[in-house]
């Protein structure tokens, strides 16, 4: 819709970016945004990258932006149903061929691309390529799909 993103596709996959790393470049992506007149919307994202850039930057970025936060809040079960919608018309987009991509057998869940959420649930599922019967595949995809749901809607260990 012609509104530049920033920070996608920025980092290599592998890459461990940490909230202190999103917090520098997204200050820096700010900054440049300002500078042309224009007015940041920094949305979505983990909790713990944006509470890293409002709170934890030495206590800069509040004094030196002016802020105004939107919260969204709803009822547990709304929650659920659109993010098992979301989920599932990611599937339909090509999730899993997006994620078989940047497959590897030898992988460190817990660097980079490889801690997204989708990543890790599709893990069995691509490994059984080649090795179950299809009728067994199927389940093991029904079921790391109802594994990303799950641990997309509470992402912050709350159910």
């Amino acid at each position: 819709m012609g509104v530049p993103h920033h920070l996608i596709n920025g980092v290599h996959p592998d890459a461990d970016f940490t909230a202190s790393d999103f917090r520098a470049h997204a200050t820096r992506a700010v900054d440049s945004i300002m500078e042309r007149g224009l007015l940041p919307i920094i949305a979505g994202g983990s909790n713990s990258y944006i509470e890293e850039l409002v709170d934890r930057a030495n206590g800069q970025f509040r004094p030196h932006y002016k802020c105004c936060f939107i919260w969204v809040d709803m009822q547990l079960s709304v929650l659920h149903d659109f993010v098992s919608e979301r989920v599932d018309r990611m599937i339909e987009r090509g999730l899993v061929e997006e994620v078989r991509v940047h497959f590897d057998p030898n992988a460190d869940y817990t660097r980079g691309l490889r801690r997204a959420i989708g990543v890790p649930e599709l893990d069995g599922y691509l490994r059984s390529e080649g090795i179950l019967e299809e009728s067994e595949r199927r389940i093991q995809l029904t079921n790391a799909i109802d594994e990303i749901k799950t641990n997309t809607s509470c992402k912050d260990g709350r159910h």
